[in-house]
């Protein structure tokens, strides 16, 4: 049985049953290949853009025979998928604005999807906003953290809801749960702000006034009781 890294376990919790998934930047496909080797209902198109990781994707997609199951494409997000093929979108260990590139540049390839799994690795405060505003609702939100590296997982419903723009930058769940983990991650964004203020030239006026804003907002955060 294949074993998956702590992070691409998580994100497999949040895949139905009844998947057909695209796994955007699959990397060897292991993800994939956890996916329908635990559900023979899942199906799965693995999109990455290097030759080189399609490559052993291959391989490993042989050796743990579920050619059947997984679909390899060369390309570019959502470039190589026809919408008929999908109702569920994967996308891990990208940053922010190639996600936000991806959807955007392909909304009418969303028009079955109902479920987005995306995990940023960076700006994942932004990425709340601009995935609602596709229509799209946040449905459940986890940290984890592997290698000293804490991790966001968002999974994103079809649908609209209503949110403050605090649930948007920190997240409307963990800012419930509001963990030791969420904490930890308050503190390291707060601590990376403040040291990128420092190296900001004081002429850059409107810069430095809106990253101090964003330092208070952080320590806001911080203090707040419940």
């Amino acid at each position: 049985m294949i074993k998956l890294s702590k992070r691409l376990k998580t994100i497999a919790n949040y895949v139905n049953s009844n998947a057909r998934i695209v796994d955007i930047g699959c990397d060897h496909a292991l993800l994939d290949i956890y996916l329908v080797s635990n559900n023979p209902n899942i199906k799965a198109i693995a999109v990455d853009v290097k030759e080189g990781a399609l490559s052993q994707a291959r391989k490993n997609i042989v050796k743990y025979k579920v050619q059947e199951a997984i679909d390899l494409r060369l390309g570019d997000g959502l470039d190589v998928i026809e919408k008929s093929e999908i109702n569920t979108v994967i996308i891990s260990g990208l940053g922010c604005p190639k996600i936000l590139e991806i959807l955007t540049n392909n909304k009418d390839k969303l028009t079955n999807v109902d479920d987005l799994i995306l995990q940023s690795n960076t700006d994942y405060f932004s990425l709340r906003k601009q995935v609602c505003a596709l229509g799209y609702y946040i449905a459940a939100e986890e940290l984890i953290k592997e290698n000293n590296i804490i991790y966001v997982i968002i999974n994103f419903k079809k649908g609209t809801k209503k949110y403050k723009s605090k649930d948007y930058l920190f997240g409307p769940f963990l800012r419930q749960e509001r963990s030791k983990l969420y904490i930890e991650l308050i503190n390291y964004e707060l601590q990376k702000k403040e040291i990128l203020y420092l190296q900001i030239p004081r002429k850059y006026v409107l810069k430095r006034q809106k990253l101090r804003i964003e330092i208070l907002k952080l320590k806001n955060e911080l203090k707040r009781k419940s």
